[in-house]
């Protein structure tokens, strides 16, 4: 079932109701404590969110119908268009039965719930199709990976279209036999935008919509699920290296020990280091070292060297980035980090989005404290602006497999 427990908190400023960011707060976010099999868990996801779930689809198919598309015919087009099912059965198998789990549970047609997990396959396929909508296309994620004098923290603004808001939700997945126990956060019916594991592997996520894309490939939503079975660093950045991707997006991982971000894209994954050191990463959404964006180039008449300055937000925010995180002389802690997620020092391109600013907005905010032991997840359900962050622990909900009773009293 859902729960709404608070875990510790760690305020917003005062006076972020007026901020006009975000109408959920963190208190209120559903968290979702999935055990059992792969398709049990997919029935209690489905099960625990049906309203929201509902909503997710609904929302969705706004979207697609913005430009006076038939969202029916639409969905019908991409799913016959894409071809995710072998990938995703070969690299990740039990999260294909989780989301057939998640629509039984949430009573909607399996076709519905599938494309739940293809968000930003959706936004490629939908910017190829009809470029005119790319307006609509987010690109506001920032992430950044520091290991600082007391361990690795990693953590990002979740950006998202406007839509979005209140579908928000926290899954706490129950360890199994190949797999830790993890912390995902995502919306109502989808397996996963980010998270991080009982291990200490973190992962963050940005989209790169220049990359090139596969329509074989594995979806962003089933990597992420699959790097939260990684129980290090090298594991995890193995699968990333391996899997074909459907969509282009930076991965910023980390461990206790170490951090990288992964540029990756159809046919390419490469590492990139904003700074000649492997202690300090950040990343937006335009890539910087993977050069495989024919596709991309091809359709606006750019070369590869176009494509890096070509976006004026991903660049202005990427420079915020810099500007806080590129003097190594200066020791950083996790307030520093927080401060820098809530930055508005741009004030037409800021890291943190408000509901106010339209287009878009952060959904989320969060950072991993990936050296601790548990790990700890802190997260906010919205812009820190308006929206306090809370402090999630592994040790405070280490419970047997299969047991959500002994779960929910872990929450009190």
């Amino acid at each position: 079932m859902a729960t709404r427990r608070r875990y510790g908190t760690l305020p917003g400023p005062a006076g972020s109701e007026r901020h006009g960011g975000s109408s959920v707060q963190t208190d209120q976010l559903p968290i979702v404590r999935l055990h059992g099999t792969p398709r049990e868990r997919g029935r209690q996801h489905g099960e625990a969110l049906r309203e929201q779930i509902g909503d997710h689809i609904a929302c969705t198919r706004e979207w697609l119908a913005q430009d006076g598309a038939d969202p029916d015919a639409l969905i019908a087009e991409f799913l016959s268009a894409v071809g995710f099912a072998a990938a995703a059965e070969r690299w990740t198998p039990g999260v294909v039965e989780e989301v057939a789990g998640i629509a039984e549970g949430a009573g909607q047609p399996a076709a519905e719930v599938a494309t739940l997990q293809y968000i930003d396959e959706l936004w490629w396929y939908t910017y190829y199709r009809a470029r005119d909508i790319q307006q609509s296309v987010p690109e506001a994620c920032s992430s950044l990976g520091v290991i600082t004098d007391s361990g690795v923290i990693i953590g990002q603004t979740m950006d998202l279209p406007a839509y979005t808001e209140g579908l928000q939700a926290l899954l706490h997945l129950a360890p199994t036999d190949d797999a830790p126990e993890a912390f995902v956060i995502t919306l109502a019916g989808t397996v996963a935008c980010y998270g991080v594991n009982r291990a200490g592997v973190g992962i963050c996520c940005n989209t790169l919509l220049q990359l090139n894309h596969d329509q074989r490939g594995l979806p962003v939503a089933y990597v992420v699920r699959g790097v939260l079975r990684q129980r290090s660093f090298a594991d995890a950045a193995t699968f990333i290296e391996t899997v074909a991707h459907a969509s282009g997006q930076n991965y910023l991982v980390g461990d206790p020990q170490q951090i990288a971000s992964f540029e990756s894209g159809a046919g390419e994954v490469a590492r990139y280091w904003p700074l000649a050191t492997p202690t300090r990463t950040y990343h937006t959404n335009h890539p910087l070292v993977n050069r495989a964006t024919q596709q991309y180039a091809a359709a606006h008449q750019l070369s590869a060297t176009d494509i890096v300055g070509s976006s004026a937000n991903s660049s202005a925010r990427l420079a915020v980035l810099h500007a806080h995180l590129s003097d190594l002389a200066k020791p950083l802690d996790i307030a520093d980090l927080r401060a820098v997620l809530t930055s508005r020092e741009d004030a037409t391109h800021p890291i943190c989005r408000l509901l106010s600013d339209g287009g878009g907005y952060t959904a989320a905010t969060l950072l991993y404290e990936l050296s601790t032991d548990p790990p700890v997840l802190h997260l906010a359900a919205g812009p820190l602006l308006a929206s306090d962050m809370h402090t999630f622990a592994f040790d405070r909900a280490a419970v047997a497999v299969g047991s959500p009773a002994a779960h929910l009293r872990a929450y009190d």
